[in-house]
């Protein structure tokens, strides 16, 4: 899954997503660029895989994530099969969305279909963005 791609994607059907990786400037100060984003965003969305858990700037994100309400956090999963293991690094809000299931997963390689496992699950994040309650 590539980030621009997800975001092109969500743009046609009327959703505007940021990211660190496509909407910081080289040699902006990225924490700082980090927390803009999330102050000016309705909804994050918080890309979970067993290695992300493990990056510094990760770790700074989810602390991030505090101070949001859990209702303005969507958490998209990926690859979580050894993931679990490493809960205890995530804020609380992201372990309950994980343990209760309330989260989405990327479909992924062999297993994951076809295109339209995809397409359901940009229509389910598409609907989920568009939530404002």
């Amino acid at each position: 899954m590539c980030v621009v791609g997800l975001i092109t994607t969500l743009s046609s059907h009327g959703i505007q997503l940021k990211s660190r990786k496509t909407d910081i400037m080289a040699g902006a100060p990225v924490k700082t660029a980090i927390v803009r984003l999330m102050v000016e965003s309705h909804k994050v969305v918080v890309f979970i895989s067993p290695d992300s858990i493990k990056e510094e700037l990760c770790q700074f994100e989810m602390d991030l994530l505090k101070q949001r309400s859990p209702k303005d956090i969507i958490v998209v999963g990926v690859n979580l099969d050894s993931a679990y293991a490493a809960l205890s690094a995530l804020p609380q809000v992201v372990s309950d969305i994980l343990l209760e299931s309330r989260h989405l997963t990327i479909p992924l390689g062999i297993c994951s279909g076809s295109e339209a496992n995809y397409n359901a699950f940009i229509l389910s994040l598409a609907d989920q963005l568009r939530v404002c309650e």
